[in-house]
C-alpha cells in the first residue's frame, strides 16, 4: 500500500468502515432478537444487548467525527479496526463462545486492514484477531452444543474451526497485501507510461515544428550567406580583429545550414539508423571536437578515466546531439571551463558533465525531461534536456543532475549493449 496514505482516502474508507458496521450491529441484534424469541442460534445475553447498544454508540460518534474533522490519521483507523476485534471478542464470549457460529466475524478487521493500511499494520492486526480467537476457545463455555456421546467430536470441530480462521486470516493478509503492492506498482507504471506518453507527443510536435521552421530559415541563412561572403571579399581595409569576427561568423551560418541539410538524418538517427563506429575511449575527444566547432567562445576540458576500451561504439547523430545539448546548457550555465568524463561503469557508459553554475531550483529540477522547461530566464526554449532525456532513455539509460560542490553535475548512464558494434559495418542495435 502507499508509503503516505492520503487524508481524504483514509476518511472515505473510515466512512466505508462506519457503513459496515451498521450492518454487523443490524445482523447481531436481529440474532438476539430471533433468540429472545425461541430460535436459538446464540446464546442470550442482557450484556451482549447492551454492548450491542453501546457498540451502536460508538459508530454513530465515529461517524460525527469523521465528517467534522480533517484529523483522521491512520492510527486513528486502525484503532478502529482493534476496537472492532475487542467488541467482537466480548460479544461472542457472551453468547456461546468459540461455539458461536458466527466468529467468522473476526476476519472483518483483517480483510479491511490489508485492503486499506500498509503491510505493517496488516500482520498486527492479523496477529491479534488470531489471538482473541485463541483466547475465546480456550475460555469459552461450549455447553449448549455440546452432548457427553459428542465430545470429543466436537472439540475436534472446535480445533478445525480454530485453525480454518487462523489459516483463511493468515492468506487473506498475506494474498491481499502482495496485490495492494501488484497494484500500487502496475499504477506507477501505468504513470510513467502516460508520462512517457505525453513526453513522446511533445518530441513528435517538435519535430513537425523544426520541420517548418528548417524551411522558413533556409532562405535568410542563405542570404546571410551571400552577404558575409561578399564583406569577406571587400575586407582587406578592415582590422584583423573584424575580418575574424566575419570568417566566425561566415563559419556558424555554415554550421546553421549543415545541420538544417541533416534535420532528415537526424530524425532517422533517432530511431536507430545512421551514424559511426569509434572507440568507446575516443568519445570524449569527439565531444570535444565537436563543442569547439558549435561554441569557439568557450571551454570544455574532457578526459577518459580508466584503461582504454578497446570496444567499439555506434556514435549515431542522436545520442551526440543529446550528449552536446547537455554540454550547451553547462556552457551556458557559467562562464568557467567545462568539464567532461567519461568511463566504463560496469557493462555500462559513464559520462558526467560538470559546470560551475548554479544549477536550476527545485521546481524546474522536476520538470527536466518531462516538458520543455529553461532556467535561463527567459533565453533558453528547455528543449534540448526533454530531447537529451528522451533520446538516452529510448538507449535505456538514464540522466541525473545533482549539486557537485559549488556547480552542478549531470551524470548520463547509457547500457554499453544499446551502443555497442562489433565491427564498422554492424547494423545498428535496436535502440527499443
Amino acid at each position: 500500500m502507499p508509503e503516505t496514505m492520503p487524508r481524504s482516502i483514509l476518511r472515505d474508507n473510515l466512512s466505508r468502515l462506519v457503513s459496515l458496521r451498521w450492518f454487523i450491529i443490524g445482523g447481531c441484534g436481529m440474532l438476539l432478537a430471533l433468540t429472545a424469541a425461541g430460535i436459538y442460534l446464540l446464546q442470550w445475553s442482557v450484556a451482549a444487548a447492551v454492548l450491542l447498544l453501546l457498540y451502536a454508540l460508538g459508530n454513530g460518534w465515529v461517524r460525527w467525527y469523521s465528517r467534522r474533522s480533517s484529523e483522521v490519521t491512520e492510527a486513528f483507523f486502525r484503532a478502529n479496526l482493534v476496537l472492532d476485534l475487542l467488541v467482537f471478542f466480548v460479544f461472542m464470549s457472551l453468547t456461546g463462545g468459540a461455539a458461536n457460529p458466527f466468529t467468522l466475524l473476526f476476519l472483518v478487521p483483517v480483510i479491511i486492514a490489508a485492503a486499506t493500511l500498509q503491510n505493517r499494520s496488516i500482520w498486527p492486526i492479523t496477529l491479534l484477531a488470531v489471538s482473541v480467537y485463541s483466547l475465546l476457545l480456550w475460555r469459552g463455555d461450549t455447553s449448549m452444543h455440546q452432548h457427553a456421546a459428542q465430545e470429543s467430536m466436537f472439540d475436534l470441530h472446535l480445533i478445525g474451526m480454530w485453525l480454518g480462521l487462523v489459516g483463511v486470516a493468515g492468506l487473506v493478509a498475506y494474498f491481499a497485501a502482495y496485490m495492494g503492492r501488484a497494484l500500487l506498482q502496475r499504477e506507477r507504471e501505468l504513470a510513467l507510461a502516460r508520462e512517457k506518453s505525453l513526453r513522446d507527443e511533445r518530441v513528435v510536435a517538435l519535430g513537425t515544428l523544426a520541420a517548418g521552421t528548417a524551411h522558413q530559415l533556409g532562405t535568410p541563412l542563405g542570404t546571410m550567406a551571400i552577404v558575409l561572403g561578399e564583406l569577406r571579399a571587400d575586407s582587406s581595409q578592415l582590422p584583423a580583429s573584424l575580418q575574424d569576427s566575419l570568417q566566425l561568423l561566415q563559419q556558424q551560418v555554415q554550421r546553421c545550414k549543415q545541420a538544417l541539410a541533416t534535420l532528415g538524418v537526424h530524425g532517422e538517427a533517432v530511431t536507430g539508423q545512421g551514424g559511426h563506429a569509434i572507440r568507446f575511449d575516443a568519445l570524449p575527444a569527439l565531444l570535444q571536437q565537436r563543442f569547439a566547432e558549435q561554441h569557439p567562445l568557450a571551454q570544455l576540458h574532457s578526459r577518459w578515466l580508466g584503461p582504454p576500451e578497446a570496444g567499439r561504439m555506434l556514435a549515431d547523430t542522436a545520442i551526440l546531439q543529446a550528449l552536446e545539448n547537455l554540454l550547451a546548457n553547462a556552457a551556458d550555465a557559467a562562464p568557467d571551463p567545462v568539464q567532461l568524463t567519461a568511463c566504463m561503469d560496469g557493462d555500462a557508459l559513464l559520462v558526467e558533465i560538470v559546470d560551475q553554475g548554479e544549477g536550476p531550483n527545485d521546481s524546474i529540477r522536476e520538470r527536466l525531461g518531462k516538458q520543455p522547461v529553461s532556467s535561463k530566464n527567459g533565453a533558453g526554449l528547455g528543449i534540448g534536456l526533454m530531447l537529451a532525456h528522451a533520446v538516452i532513455e529510448r538507449l535505456g539509460g538514464s540522466i541525473r543532475m545533482q549539486r557537485s560542490g559549488s556547480g552542478t553535475l549531470v551524470s548520463v548512464c547509457i547500457p554499453a549493449a544499446a551502443v555497442r558494434i562489433d565491427d564498422v559495418t554492424a547494423p545498428r542495435v535496436n535502440h527499443d
